[in-house]
């Protein structure tokens, strides 16, 4: 720390990483074409002899991890009502695979400015610029098929607000932003997992997201607490190579770009906490929402509000009580879907009881 002998004039911090890992596993794979017998989850059959499976060996030499990285950050108070960050950090990794000792390795440096402008005692706006990298394993490359993934780049732009509002008594942020990611991997549908030539993942050469996010929170009353946020958040897979399959979500062609799959473009929920002094205790209540998606293959993901209650006594001997009610009014819904096995279903209403006794 640099000091003005009042207050800071500049904070410096300086980080530095090192670790490596040896890995190694084996496992045995039966699949449908190997003796095993589908499953019908209405009349489940229990006790089925695995004994006539044929088990593939799928043994693993493992793969060996190596990674280093180097961070600094300068956080600069210039000015009485400005402040400035500026951080760099090196990353750098190498993959071994044991079993033919063949390699992959990378090293990135990604930087991140920050300002921040105090236009009053309660009120602030920021900007934010920042890069990633995201490498990629060497358990992610294709050497079979002779190809090999870049790792995952990007950067983002941020713009936003916070300030004290009625009277201080809550709490607002705004922001509002624009991410950029290259060479943006998901699964692929059509792989089996067999030796077939598929590959094992679609890449999205180019991803944009923009969005703006809003949250609220503060008091209604003394014993009254409250919470919300809003975020809407459209994102498209941008300039596809031609010939190549892009990781779409729904597929639709919207000015040479395509929908992002298993991305909702709104969000919202709030919570709200209310003590009941007079009995010590308290009464919460919230919900969930999420907007329409799609799947990999265009099936439509229907908007969804899940509520969630709760309620939590206290009592002169030590002990508390607490009940939470997940998914209160148990709505049937898709938390997400990615491919041809269909959507990945909610969880049904859930009672949690909590006892707890301190002495």
């Amino acid at each position: 720390m640099i000091s003005n002998g009042v207050n800071p004039s500049s904070i410096l911090l300086i980080r530095g990483d090192y670790y490596d890992v040896d890995s190694k596993f084996d496992y045995f794979r039966a699949r449908s074409g190997d003796g095993v017998s589908s499953i019908d989850l209405y009349d489940p059959k229990y006790g089925v002899d695995i004994s006539t499976y044929d088990l593939d060996d799928r043994d693993g030499e493992g793969v060996t991890y190596y990674r280093y990285s180097f961070y600094i950050q300068d956080e600069f108070y210039f000015a009485e009502k400005w402040i400035s960050i500026a951080s760099i950090f090196l990353d750098n990794f190498r993959d071994i695979d044991q079993s033919d000792q063949s390699e992959f390795e990378d090293s990135h440096l990604t930087p991140r400015f920050g300002l921040v402008y105090k236009s009053s005692p309660t009120t602030s706006w920021y900007a934010n610029y920042s890069e990633s990298f995201n490498p990629r394993s060497i358990n992610e490359q294709e050497e079979e098929l002779n190809f090999t993934y870049e790792p995952e780049k990007g950067n983002m732009i941020e713009l936003g607000v916070k300030a004290k509002i009625f009277d201080e008594k809550f709490t607002a942020t705004m922001a509002i932003y624009e991410i950029n990611m290259e060479d943006v991997l998901a699964n692929n549908p059509l792989d089996t997992g067999d030796e077939d030539d598929t590959h094992a993942y679609l890449s999205s050469p180019s991803v944009k997201s923009q969005g703006l996010e809003i949250t609220l929170e503060g008091d209604l009353a003394t014993d009254w607490t409250f919470t919300a946020n809003y975020a809407y958040n459209r994102i498209k897979a941008e300039n596809p190579v031609e010939g190549e399959r892009v990781y779409n979500g729904a597929g639709n062609a919207v000015d040479g770009s395509v929908i992002f799959a298993n991305a909702p473009e709104h969000q919202a929920g709030f919570w709200t906490r209310y003590n009941l002094k007079g009995i010590n205790s308290a009464f919460s209540f919230g919900a969930e929402y999420f907007g329409e998606r799609y799947t990999t293959i265009e099936q439509r993901i229907k908007p969804w509000v899940v509520f969630d209650t709760g309620w939590i006594s206290y009592f002169k001997n030590g002990m508390e009580i607490q009940v939470n009610i997940k998914n209160s009014f148990n709505e049937v819904y898709a938390v997400s879907g990615f491919n041809i096995d269909g959507h990945f279903p909610g969880a049904p209403r859930e009672f949690i009881t909590r006892l707890r006794y301190s002495f």
